[in-house]
């Protein structure tokens, strides 16, 4: 099985000569290390179904090692679209990795994060099974990282408007205490007449 080779440099260099591609037009799109896109649980259960061309992690593995024949094919100045048009396994692999509708879509967070949209989790998983890089349509989402909003959304909300009242706050972390009640017997209840044994 084709094992990745690719450095950043190369990925930045398949990037450029896929952008020659009209197929492209408008979209961003980059090759990747697998292992840089974070997929989220629902993704992952998502995975066990076949995706929208009934194809499953199974049979994108089956394909994978071909990434590496195109990523080559590409260098020496090769269009995408004239690879996809063969039949061959690397005109099927070119199909089902390189297609702007099939291919795998993330969100870049600020640079620094990569995070799976819910498109694609079968080919992620079968190139990261695989170790070869694959080419992602990526969109740029604002400078807060997801990890931050998602420590965001697990902070409680605190509303300034409401205080407790000071009987019901924690008294020794406030330094306050209760005040000091004096016993009292229980008193017995007056009915309004006495008796006499």
């Amino acid at each position: 099985m084709a094992k990745k080779s690719a450095s950043e440099f190369d990925m930045l260099a398949l990037s450029y000569h896929l952008k020659k591609s009209p197929l492209y037009e408008g979209l961003h799109v980059e090759m990747m290390d697998p292992d840089w896109i974070t997929a989220t649980p629902d993704d992952m259960i998502s995975a066990r179904r076949p995706d929208k061309n009934g194809l499953g992690v199974a049979d994108y593995v089956r394909t994978a090692p071909y990434l590496s024949d195109i990523a080559d094919r590409l260098m020496s100045g090769e269009v995408i679209d004239d690879i996809m048009k063969e039949n061959s396994r690397v005109g099927q692999a070119a199909n089902q990795y390189f297609n702007p509708d099939n291919m795998i879509h993330a969100d870049v967070y600020g640079g620094d994060e990569i995070r799976l949209d819910g498109h694609g989790v079968q080919q992620l998983l079968a190139a990261q099974r695989c170790d070869v890089p694959v080419p992602v349509l990526s969109v740029m989402q604002p400078e807060m990282t997801f990890k931050h909003e998602m420590e965001l959304a697990q902070q409680p909300v605190e509303d300034d408007e409401y205080e407790e009242p000071w009987f019901m706050q924690d008294n020794r972390s406030k330094g306050r205490r209760l005040p000091n009640l004096p016993d009292m017997e229980p008193e017995e209840p007056d009915h309004g007449f006495e008796i006499n044994f």
